[in-house]
């Protein structure tokens, strides 16, 4: 509770903005609910909680419940974020939508009302390196942050992942890959700022995540050229994930000595394609290395299909 309240005090004298609306608040309510409400990002289908995986509303007065966005849900304008107390403490902070009902009756609740992005955007990224700093849970920070409209939200996300700091940088990135404004050249930065390792690899599900041809784009020229071998790896079993995978790609890479150690990574990402039994008999007929071959070989005879098995035995 000492380093916490160091850490608020830090918050106060680094971050005067926040202490004029959210801060203060929390410091005055201390337990119960704090609520305010900012622009959402473009795009952002409205925010709700859920039961048994159906839109069911939010109470407050529910200990647990889930929440989060579905891409059923129709847009919304804007962010109406509630935040849970305890001892002066952000426990919870759920972010809902223009289109959800949340049941505040019998909740000690203070509602700011509009704020700024701004405001809104110091206050989480604090919340965020205070979590961090303590070894908590992520308490749902990141996740408000990455719906805000604006590229200083996006900014954020970057120097939380420049942090490099386990849990809440990897966490930083994987938000930042949901976001709708200004995500690739965001990821483009840390690709080239984030020193080799479990963080910077993160971009790599961040760019699947997007789901666009210039990400896709980024992610294949990670798999072919990047200088870790363990960010090429991972990016490539990324690829294999993706439903806009061209496995003729993968399959030029496996001509390429250069990547002979890693044929093994790559065919198993043609195997999980939707074609890949066919890029797989592909590598068998072709002029490839023994080695890519005998990796195909084994992945078909991981089929339960009695045709492949057929197939395979009248090549062989």
């Amino acid at each position: 509770m000492l380093i916490q309240g160091i850490l608020r005090l830090l918050v106060l004298i680094i971050a005067p903005t926040v202490e004029n609306d959210i801060e203060s608040a929390v410091t005055e309510q201390r337990n119960g609910w704090i609520s305010y409400q900012v622009p959402a990002a473009p795009d952002t289908p409205s925010m709700c909680c859920w039961n048994s995986l159906e839109i069911s509303g939010c109470d407050l007065m529910q200990e647990k419940q889930g929440f989060g966005l579905s891409n059923q849900a129709p847009m919304t304008e804007s962010i109406h974020v509630y935040v849970k107390l305890k001892n002066a403490a952000p426990e919870v902070v759920m972010p809902v939508g223009d289109h959800c009902e949340v049941k505040t009756m019998g909740v000690n609740l203070k509602n700011l009302g509009e704020l700024t992005s701004e405001v809104s955007v110091n206050w989480l990224k604090q919340q965020a390196m205070i979590s961090q700093a303590n070894d908590q849970v992520e308490n749902g920070s990141l996740y408000a942050l990455s719906i805000h409209e604006g590229v200083k939200a996006s900014t954020a996300l970057i120097e939380l992942a420049e942090l490099n700091r386990k849990g809440v940088s990897s966490q930083a990135i994987f938000w930042l890959g949901h976001r709708s404004q200004d995500t690739i050249e965001s990821l483009k930065k840390l690709l080239n700022t984030l020193p080799n390792g479990e963080t910077r690899r993160m971009i790599n599900m961040a760019l699947q995540q997007q789901d666009s041809p210039v990400a896709y784009e980024l992610l294949q020229r990670i798999a072919k050229e990047d200088n870790d071998q363990e960010q090429q790896r991972d990016a490539i079993f990324w690829l294999g994930q993706s439903e806009r995978l061209n496995g003729q790609v993968l399959l030029d890479m496996l001509t390429d000595p250069n990547m002979s150690s890693l044929y093994e990574p790559l065919v198993f990402s043609l195997s999980q394609n939707e074609s890949g039994t066919d890029h797989l008999f592909t590598i068998l007929q072709g002029d490839f290395d023994s080695s890519v071959k005998k990796h195909a070989i084994f992945w078909l005879t991981q089929s339960d299909d009695e045709s492949v098995q057929n197939r395979l035995i009248q090549l062989l």
